[in-house]
């Protein structure tokens, strides 16, 4: 091939495919390749030790004629001594990208730190990490996921929380968020990823306690808006149970063993055995008959849409397509059930050690070091005592008088 000159480089013409290569300039093996997409760069090809080597030295427009031939010259010296050049390129290459990986390592993006968070710390530690994802997902990602985790400031922390406050007006999930990347912060320390917690004093809001109870009408309204509906079952099972709805939602079937339903993780983290009453048999009898043709083979007594369990939100979502004869801030949600079922228990005169037992509330007395009594009769007394006051509720029978305490009444 003919030497090109300056102007004939410019003349050109891009192939409709891949590349091609001319000679160009004064020395040998430089060349200008051009792409089909029209752009044009300097290479410089050689053979050492029977081996074609290329090196690129930049862009056409970016680099003059009379640098790229000094650069190609500077090359053929090396190799008339023997020397590799392109191996100099190489080891810097590899030298940028060490020095890259190391960046990411200990300074990498906010959403790659929080996708090692889920799968080291949350999915394995957590019970609630779906809430966790969904909150990543929803909330943080899309404001801190392209930040360098060191660079994550109390500023950005705030524009997380403001941003939900400001469109939501959401207080309670807020708080959670902000707990969240609290935690998350601070197992960034453990890691020696950073030295300080960017979401230390920043606000956390006031957040009002419900004491939301539900009335004898509103747990007829419930009972008839979720007959044959599988999260209707699980709303059914919190106010029968008096168990957290994230705890019922994760309830797996060989959990189930001798009238015993055994949580091995729970909120407070000690495992948890709750008897199953004639009306939580119900249920789960309901379940089952439920699930005979469309939710066979998860493993979970609620399972979702995909192959884990039903979420929180979707009991949340249950609980409110129930026709409810109140103000829309009024409505219940679905810990107001186990609210209720604790006040059930506490109006028909069982003692208070029973419902701590049954809500698996960390006791504070000295004397809970002693007792080693598992409370399990107490317990399915206490809770059939429940099926018997929700069944009479929902037939519509006359209010008990307090404190008399329903008879068990077994299915």
């Amino acid at each position: 091939m003919s030497k090109l000159t300056a102007s004939q480089i410019r003349k050109l013409k891009a192939p409709a495919s891949g590349y091609s290569e001319y000679s160009a300039g004064s020395v040998p093996g430089l060349r200008i390749r051009v792409m089909s997409s029209g752009i044009r760069s300097w290479v410089f090809r050689f053979k050492l030790a029977g081996k074609n080597n290329v090196i690129t030295l930049g862009r056409v427009d970016a680099l003059p004629i009379a640098d790229a031939e000094a650069a190609a010259k500077s090359y053929r010296a090396q190799i008339t001594l023997g020397q590799d050049p392109a191996q100099e390129q190489r080891d810097t290459k590899r030298k940028a990208q060490e020095t890259q990986t190391r960046e990411d390592d200990l300074n990498p993006e906010f959403a790659d730190f929080a996708a090692d968070y889920m799968t080291r710390y949350s999915k394995k530690r957590k019970r609630t990490w779906q809430r966790d994802e969904q909150y990543l997902n929803k909330h943080i990602l899309p404001v801190l996921g392209s930040l360098r985790l060191q660079s994550i400031a109390r500023r950005d922390i705030v524009r997380v929380l403001n941003k939900m406050r400001d469109d939501n007006g959401i207080t309670t999930t807020s708080n959670r968020v902000r707990s969240l990347l609290h935690k998350m912060f601070n197992w960034a320390i453990q890691q020696g990823l950073i030295e300080h917690n960017p979401v230390a004093h920043t606000e956390r809001l006031k957040e009002t306690s419900r004491d939301r109870v539900l009335t004898d009408g509103e747990i007829r309204q419930l009972w008839d808006s979720t007959d044959g509906d599988l999260l209707g079952y699980a709303l059914r099972f919190i106010l029968l149970s008096g168990q957290r709805p994230g705890e019922v939602a994760a309830m797996q079937w060989e959990h189930v063993q001798d009238g015993v339903w055994t949580m091995e993780r729970t909120k407070n983290g000690k495992p948890h055995k709750v008897p199953i009453s004639g009306g939580l048999r119900q249920v789960l009898d309901d379940v089952q008959a439920l699930q005979g043709c469309k939710y066979t083979g998860t493993g979970f007594v609620f399972p979702g849409r995909s192959a884990g369990h039903a979420h929180g939100t979707s009991l949340a979502h249950t609980m409110a397509r129930v026709p409810w004869d109140c103000a829309a801030d009024k409505k219940p949600h679905p810990h107001d059930l186990r609210r209720t079922c604790a006040s059930t228990i506490s109006r028909l005169g069982h003692p208070r050690i029973t419902i701590t037992k049954v809500l698996n509330h960390t006791e504070t007395h000295v004397d809970a070091v002693y007792d080693r009594w598992s409370y399990l009769p107490e317990m399915l007394k206490a809770l059939d005592s429940v099926w018997t006051e929700v069944r009479r509720i929902v037939r519509g029978a006359d209010v008990l008088a307090f404190p008399a305490v329903g008879a068990a009444v077994r299915r």
